[in-house]
């Protein structure tokens, strides 16, 4: 029982969101903006640390 109660406490949802495939056109959520910053700054310092590597 108590491994039960310890589940259902941990903050997370007890179902998962349900999948949307996005459309041309549609515009970004605000969890696909935030995604694609944290991506895009990922990639920027994954090519500033290789252009470090090649030109020391």
């Amino acid at each position: 029982m108590a491994a039960g109660a310890a589940a259902a406490d941990d903050g997370l949802p007890l179902r998962l969101k349900p999948a949307r495939v996005p459309r041309p056109g549609d515009p970004l959520t605000p969890e696909d903006i935030e995604l694609h910053g944290r991506l895009t700054a990922e990639r920027f310092a994954l090519t500033e640390a290789d252009r470090e590597e090649t030109y020391p």
